[in-house]
């Protein structure tokens, strides 16, 4: 499989019923969203968790890194890797 474009990813919203997803440093084009319910609510839902989509997998490779650790994650580790966990749920659910 190849890479993925890299993070971050942002929503431009261009029409409240079709939100882009695009990349934030060149502006490459990653997705955009079908108008599926009336208000758009849905579709801007959607968007942030797709927008999101490389902050949890970094959030969960950190994750698998520290609970993995031979000895045990450290508590600066474990802190790290709860915070980054936090952070990129609270952007897919569209709370950043």
């Amino acid at each position: 499989m190849s890479k993925h474009t890299p993070g971050p990813w942002i929503i431009e919203l261009q029409n409240q019923d079709a939100p882009l997803i695009r990349e934030d440093q060149l502006g490459l084009h990653i997705a955009q969203l079908a108008s599926i319910s009336d208000d758009g609510h849905e579709e801007l839902a959607n968007a942030c968790l797709i927008a999101a989509a490389p902050d949890l997998l970094a959030a969960l490779e950190l994750a698998k890194l520290t609970l993995g650790a031979r000895d045990g994650p450290t508590a600066r580790e474990r802190d790290a890797a709860i915070k980054n966990a936090n952070i990129a749920i609270a952007k897919a659910k569209g709370e950043v």
